[in-house]
């Protein structure tokens, strides 16, 4: 029976290993990504298993992607688990035992990844930590459709300071977007009202 109960997914592995055989060296060259996600915070009954789940708040997925090829598989899942160096270490190593080398890890920048960054010495200077095993560097990158998030939300709260001093805020799309809405010509693409007066859940 094939099991994805939570924590590393080990059939996953063993698939990965069995599949890996068919890859060369360069197309099992690996990226992991992970990412907190919130869920329903209610009880519900695994009818499988027979067992009650919940409640969680949310729920930590890894991601396991080729860096010069085209697959992905999830590998590790779990609620309320925040992603840690010992964690990620344990993930790394996994990988290596099926044969798949990681070379990068990308994460939001949320609160707890920034902690994990500082557990690994990554700084802005230092962008990369050592493979347990081969020793070789695991570089470090900011998810950036995250980076753009918070770009526009430090712009829509804060406005920006260009490097000539110029202050601009956010009135500035505002006056453009009412601007368009008077004319048959779009100035801008997909930038519309509703992207200006974000409440903080559509923020994330």
């Amino acid at each position: 029976m094939f099991s994805v109960e939570k924590g590393i997914l080990v059939d996953v592995m063993n698939l990965l290993k069995v599949k890996g055989s068919t890859l060369s060296q360069n197309e099992k060259l690996t990226v992991i990504s992970f990412d907190e996600t919130y869920v329903t915070y209610k009880l519900c009954y695994d009818i499988s298993n027979q067992q009650v789940l919940g409640p969680h708040k949310c729920i930590q997925t890894i991601m396991a992607r080729g860096l010069t090829s085209n697959w992905k598989q999830p590998i590790f899942y779990d609620f309320d688990q925040r992603m840690t160096k010992t964690l990620l270490i344990a993930i790394i190593t996994s990988l290596h035992d099926a044969g798949f080398e990681v070379k990068a890890a990308v994460s939001d920048m949320a609160p707890c990844n920034e902690g994990l960054w500082s557990s690994l010495g990554i700084t802005s200077d230092i962008t990369s930590f050592e493979h347990p095993i081969t020793k070789s560097s695991i570089h470090v990158f900011a998810d950036p459709l995250h980076l753009l998030k918070l770009a526009r939300n430090h712009y829509l709260d804060r406005g920006f300071v260009l490097h000539s001093g110029t202050y601009i805020r956010r009135y500035i799309v505002e006056d453009l977007i009412k601007l368009q809405s008077k004319s048959d010509f779009q100035y801008t693409f997909k930038v519309s009202e509703k992207y200006m007066s974000l409440v903080q859940c559509d923020k994330m």
